[in-house]
């Protein structure tokens, strides 16, 4: 079977913090809509045909390089295995940015990376 690429994509469970609050707690955050969630996944499924959810909680903690400040995240992981093409990262850069805009973020966790499929 020719190799494939699978994408992965950590998708957010609350906005980002607003000023003037604590970054580190997620309780005084607003979580993000349920129909997000579902449109985007519903979107990956129209676009690649097939999407798989861990169902594990992902808690990460990164470091904006602009300006040093924390952040803290609970995500999800959706990801898909598709088949290459030539302008698949600009795609996929594009689609990052429409995901920071639609669930507020600074940043959206995205990879890629070659599979062999048995």
């Amino acid at each position: 079977m020719a190799p494939q690429l699978r994408i992965e994509i950590y998708i957010p469970y609350y906005y980002n913090p607003e000023p003037n609050t604590d970054p580190t707690s997620l309780e005084t955050r607003k979580p993000i809509e349920v129909r997000k969630h579902r449109l985007i996944k519903n979107e990956i499924v129209e676009k690649f045909k097939a999407v798989s959810k861990h169902p594990a909680n992902i808690e990460g903690v990164w470091e904006n390089p602009q300006n040093g400040n924390r952040h803290y995240d609970l995500c999800y992981k959706l990801e898909v295995t598709i088949n290459g093409h030539d302008s698949l990262e600009e795609d996929l850069l594009k689609w990052k940015e429409k995901l920071k805009t639609m669930f507020e973020q600074f940043e959206i966790y995205m990879v890629y990376y070659p599979i062999n499929r048995v």
